[in-house]
This record gives structure tokens, sequence and C-alpha cells, in this order.
């Protein structure tokens, strides 16, 4: 069988979390408008937006090392251990589309909270980023 090339990337993530909180501090004192519901649930679906596209980049170049190795006909024993191409490619498309969901939804939830608050600005940059 193969092997999912999530284990070893939930080690480099677990990893550079713990190198981030261990190193970098926090200002223990928020402002008052970041204490809010919505500002940590914007946060984390943009997290989990960020790792959807991360994730599908990182198929889509195992996919392409991979079709390289095929045609070249020289399959080293590190890539045998991977899905096949028509799996990389459908793991590759779900990971885009789920972190196309969340993103979108972490500005949703951003432009809620900032129109909440009667900032506006962000409702005619987000449109466009998102479109772009």
């Amino acid at each position: 069988g193969y092997q999912s090339p999530g284990i070893p990337a939930l080690g480099l993530a677990l990893m550079l979390q713990t190198v981030a909180t261990t190193f970098l501090g926090y200002e223990a004192q928020a402002y008052e408008s970041l204490r809010h519901w919505a500002v940590p649930l914007h946060a984390s679906l943009g997290i989990f937006g960020h790792a959807g596209f991360l994730t599908a980049g990182t198929y889509a170049l195992l996919y392409l090392t991979l079709y390289h190795q095929i045609r070249h006909k020289r399959l080293d024993r590190v890539w045998q251990r991977l899905p096949p191409l028509e799996t990389m490619h459908r793991m590759s498309f779900w990971a885009a589309g789920i972190g196309l969901v969340f993103l979108s939804l972490a500005m949703g939830t951003g432009i809620g909270r900032a129109a909440s608050q009667g900032l506006m600005p962000s409702t005619t940059v987000s449109p466009t980023a998102w479109k772009s």
C-alpha cells in the first residue's frame, strides 16, 4: 500500500507550532473589539482556508514530481509509496475546494463583523481579492 503524505506534514506542523509557542510571546491585553466571538472564528476559518490551499499545492507538487519520475522511468523507493496520480489529482482538487470554502467563510465572517462595527472598507477589497 501507499502511505499518506499527511503524516510527515503533521509532524512538521507540530514542531513548528511548538517552536512558535515556546519562543514567541503574545500580548496578554487584547483590544476589547478583538474579544468578540466572531474574531477567533474568523481567524480559525482563515487558517483552515490557507491550510487547504497549502495542502492542495503540496499535493500538486508531489503529483508533478511523481509524474516526472514515472515519465523518465526512474521511480525511487520514496515515490513508490505515494498514491497513484489520479488519486493525487483528486486529493489536490478536494483540498483546494475545501480551502476555498473555508476562506470564503472567513471573509464572510470578517465582513459581517466589520459591518456590525460600522467598518465597511473591506467590503470593496474582499470581494475583489476573492475573485482574483
